[in-house]
């Protein structure tokens, strides 16, 4: 009897099934992508300060400063320097200068009754001193924002202004949002302080 030829067995991996397993292979991606991706790594933290909460607002900067490793950008109403609370976050500021980061921060210069307000004078000298880029606002405009970008990822938002007080004893109230868009919302905010862009920061005039 002769042999009959086999029979070609149904394939399983057709053009169809072959085109199919990629869809499902690239959208699985896409779904860990987003899943892991930094704007979705966790909740907004509200940071409270007052009695018994003393320093958590600090302690929340001074960890994203050290931690920065491409760029640091902030605006602050009132930046008081200290041996204390106040200096540990402004030498965090410059610690992240030395090593490469790229540091920025805006203070407020308005005027009170139509003289120059000297409330931030200190802490210009300080950063500029150490090399950190110091903007300041217009004399006509109030920064009265207190606002930290890490990274193009964390944003720390909210009442609390650098002094000992607001640090301490103050009830104040900011938020910390690990979120890439907000992040970058802000940045293109404070981009559009004059002077932001300039390669060396310079004092108003």
């Amino acid at each position: 009897m002769t042999d009959l030829p086999l029979q070609p067995g149904p394939q399983f991996w057709t053009p169809a099934t072959r085109r199919l397993a990629i869809i499902l292979v690239l959208v699985v991606s896409i779904l860990l992508l987003g899943w892991l991706s930094p704007a979705r790594s966790s909740q907004p933290r509200m940071i409270l300060g007052g009695p018994g909460l003393e320093g958590d607002y600090a302690r929340t900067a001074h960890r994203l400063i050290c931690e920065a490793r491409q760029r640091v950008w902030a605006t602050i109403y009132v930046v008081r320097p200290d041996d204390g609370i106040v200096g540990d976050l402004l030498k965090a500021l410059a610690e992240a200068a030395a090593r490469g980061v790229d540091v920025r921060v805006c203070v407020d210069s308005g005027e009170r009754d139509g003289q120059p307000d000297t409330k931030n004078d200190a802490a210009i000298a300080w950063l500029r001193g150490r090399q950190v880029r110091v903007v300041t606002d217009e004399h006509t405009v109030t920064s009265h924002a207190k606002l930290v970008v890490v990274d193009g990822r964390f944003t720390l938002a909210g009442s609390h202004n650098w002094t000992r007080a607001a640090l301490t004893t103050n009830r104040e109230a900011s938020w910390l949002v690990d979120d890439t868009v907000v992040a970058r919302e802000a940045e293109a905010w404070l981009a559009q302080v004059p002077g932001w862009q300039s390669e060396k920061t310079q004092p108003s005039p």
